[in-house]
Order: C-alpha cells, then sequence, then structure tokens
C-alpha cells in the first residue's frame, strides 16, 4: 500500500514539473550535418534559377549540379510554413573539407499573419526574443527588423504588393 502512495505522490510531483520544449530549432551557423540529424534530409528543394520546388529524388538525380536550397514544412496550430535554408561553405577549419552551415533561414506564410503573431508562433523567434525583441532603425523604407539587445540573430520582415506580410527571415547579425 506504501508503494503505491509512493508511486501516486511521485507522479503528482513529476507533473507539477514544467515540461521542455521537444521541438528542434533551426539555428544560424548550425552545419548541414546538424540540421539533416534533427530535421532529417529535406524532402524538396528550391532550384533558384527557375524558382521551382524540385523532389528530393531529382535533386539526387543531378548530383548537386544545380543552384537548389533546401525545403522543410511546419505545421503550427496557427499557420503553415515553408522554410527555406540559405547556406554558405565555412572553410575557417579546412579550405579542402569545408563545412556547409546555415546562414539565414527564411520562413514563408501560408496564411496572413501580423509581425507578433509571427514572432510568437515561430519557435526560433520565440526562443531568440523571449519578449525582449526591439525594432531597429529602417535602413530602407518599410524595412521592418527586429532583435533582441545583445543578441546575434535578427529577424526581417517582408511584405507582398498588396501589404500582407509574406515571409520572414532569420539572419546573423553583422
Amino acid at each position: 500500500m506504501n508503494a503505491i502512495w509512493l508511486f501516486v505522490l511521485l507522479m503528482v510531483a513529476s507533473s507539477d514539473q514544467p515540461q521542455k520544449a521537444n521541438e528542434s530549432l533551426f539555428r544560424i551557423g548550425m552545419s548541414h550535418q546538424e540540421m539533416a540529424a534533427l530535421f532529417g534530409e529535406p524532402q524538396s528543394y528550391l532550384d533558384v534559377d527557375s524558382q521551382l520546388h524540385i523532389p528530393r529524388s531529382d535533386y539526387l538525380q543531378r548530383d548537386g549540379h544545380c543552384f537548389c536550397r533546401p525545403l522543410y514544412t511546419r505545421k503550427t496550430q496557427r499557420n503553415e510554413y515553408e522554410i527555406t535554408i540559405f547556406e554558405k561553405i565555412d572553410d575557417s577549419t579546412s579550405r579542402l573539407h569545408p563545412t556547409i552551415r546555415v546562414d539565414e533561414v527564411r520562413f514563408t506564410l501560408d496564411r496572413d499573419m501580423k509581425e507578433e503573431e509571427l514572432l510568437a508562433d515561430i519557435v526560433e523567434a520565440k526562443q531568440e526574443c523571449d519578449g525582449k525583441c526591439v525594432s531597429l532603425p529602417e535602413q530602407f523604407p518599410g524595412d521592418r527588423e527586429v532583435t533582441r539587445p545583445g543578441s546575434s540573430t535578427r529577424f526581417s520582415f517582408f511584405y507582398g504588393k498588396d501589404g500582407r506580410l509574406k515571409f520572414m527571415t532569420m539572419f546573423p547579425s553583422k
């Protein structure tokens, strides 16, 4: 009987502990291998020249002979996102065997949202900002960027001609 009460007390105590998010996050500077380990290989790619989505099987047949960006998708309760990964070559440790790293992540919205809603819906922005992001001065008319003071990451918002928010980009502060 005492063992049952101990089990119940342990279950109640553990249910009061906050649950950590098990969501994987895209990070600026993560290697292509780290990204593939967290998210798997992309099922499609964006051919930069034609702006067409190509399936993974076609990409593999091209044997790397295209200027293509990996594409992922993510669904949240509020929206669905196409995630385009911009990569760069990091030859700081080896010029013969450089590391491919994430340099920018673009979140394209399926449905219209406000900037504040978007920052709260995308886990990378939510974790980075943590309610402390501030607007940066406009460099161009209509240019909107936010960052958390002292952070090495910025978020930019891009609007279509219709005035609706189209996508948000996460990129390094330089």
